[in-house]
Order: C-alpha cells, then sequence, then structure tokens
C-alpha cells in the first residue's frame, strides 16, 4: 500500500520492536526478517543481513521467512547464508514443492515458498551437508502433487537432481520432451519407451566406459 520499503526503514522497524522487548525486561535474542510480499531480492538481502548484524551483534539466532513469488526467494536465502558464521544459527522457512500463499499480499497463491526440494539441493551442491533424504524429499513432492491434483513448483522433482556417478544418464536415450518422460530419473527407461530416437543402433564411447569404470570402482571401494 506504501510501496516497497528501503533499508532505513527495515532497520527503523526493527529497532522499535527490540526497543519494546528491552523495556519489557525481554532479551532480544532472534531476530525475524519476513517478507510475504515476496518483494525480496539477493542484494537487499545481503545488505539488510550485514546491517541487522551489525546493529545487533550479540544476536546470533536468525528466521528467514521470504515468500517466492517473483523466483528470487531461494536466491536470497542463499546470499543471506554466506552473511552467517559459525557462531549463528539461521531457520528458513521452506515447503515441500514450493506450496504455499498469502491471502493478504494480493498475490494469493502465487506468493509460494522456497521448494524444500531445490533448496536442499543448491546447500549440497554448494557444499553445505542438509542432512536430508532428497530422495525422499522428491517422492513427497509427488505425493503432494497427487493430493493437491497438479504440478507444483519444485525444479528438481520435475527433472531430477544434477546426475552424477551411477545415475548419469544412458548416452542412447531417445528424445525426452514430456514432464513424465522426465521422470526417467526415479522411475527408470520405462517411462521414454517407444519415444522418438535419432539413434539407429546403440551409442558407445569410450570416454563413457572409463567413466562407468571409475564409478564401479568408486563403489567397490566404498563398499
Amino acid at each position: 500500500w506504501l510501496g516497497e520499503f528501503d533499508e532505513d526503514e527495515r532497520l527503523r522497524l526493527l529497532q522499535l520492536q527490540h526497543d519494546a522487548w528491552t523495556a519489557a525486561g525481554i532479551p532480544v535474542t532472534r531476530i525475524h526478517i519476513g517478507d510475504p510480499m515476496s518483494w525480496n531480492t539477493p542484494a537487499a538481502m545481503r545488505s539488510t543481513v550485514r546491517r541487522v548484524r551489525a546493529t545487533w551483534p550479540d544476536v546470533h539466532d536468525y528466521h528467514l521467512h521470504l515468500h517466492d513469488a517473483r523466483g528470487m526467494a531461494m536466491l536470497s536465502a542463499y546470499v543471506a547464508i554466506e552473511e552467517f558464521d559459525e557462531r549463528d544459527t539461521v531457520q528458513i522457512d521452506t515447503a515441500i514443492g514450493g506450496m504455499g500463499g498469502c491471502p493478504y499480499c494480493g498475490n494469493g497463491r502465487a506468493t509460494r515458498m522456497i521448494p524444500t526440494e531445490d533448496f536442499a539441493h543448491l546447500l549440497e551442491a554448494e557444499g553445505i551437508e542438509t542432512g536430508l533424504d532428497l530422495a525422499a524429499l522428491i517422492e513427497a513432492g509427488k505425493i503432494a502433487e497427487e493430493v493437491v491434483g497438479h504440478e507444483l513448483w519444485s525444479k528438481v522433482t520435475a527433472a531430477g537432481p544434477r546426475p552424477h556417478g551411477s545415475d548419469v544418464y544412458a548416452m542412447d536415450m531417445p528424445f525426452v520432451e514430456t514432464f513424465e518422460e522426465a521422470q526417467h530419473f526415479r522411475l527408470g527407461a520405462s517411462v521414454y519407451e517407444g519415444a522418438l530416437s535419432p539413434w539407429r543402433e546403440p551409442v558407445t564411447s569410450p570416454a563413457r566406459d572409463e567413466f562407468d569404470a571409475r564409478v564401479r570402482a568408486q563403489e567397490e571401494e566404498s563398499a
């Protein structure tokens, strides 16, 4: 109703809340940064977190609630993580498939949340251990789609995680065109059986043979 708050206004409102808790004799130990309007951007998040940490250096517990109507919440959450250090704890709200909404922000169900599957995949890819079972999250995402009766918004549930090791794709797979066929990463080659293929004969490659041999050796070593 008033347009986007600038950073000074955000800090002013946080200061009002901090002062109210302090005046009541309640120590402030946690800072919540919420964005139900889904106006977050990575640059704004980075700058806000830096100023918040500089203003209240004794607070090390944070909670981020970022809606994803405009596709920037996961980026904003990640740059926020980069600003924290080993003293800090941060809770980041996500939802299976990105389900979520906000009835009073003007965007309703389009507001959405960060898909849990996608965020876990991003963190693991960046070397941040989550302790989460990504395959189980993807299965939960597919179950959620069955429950609500439509596709949800997780990219990883739709296309699968980045393939590696024994999960790399077959070299001579046919054209994969539909969402259903893209599920071969979890359902196997039967989902694209009979699809149009450009290959007259099975595709082979010495480089792939070497790759497969390395993968087998690594699996045997870790067994």
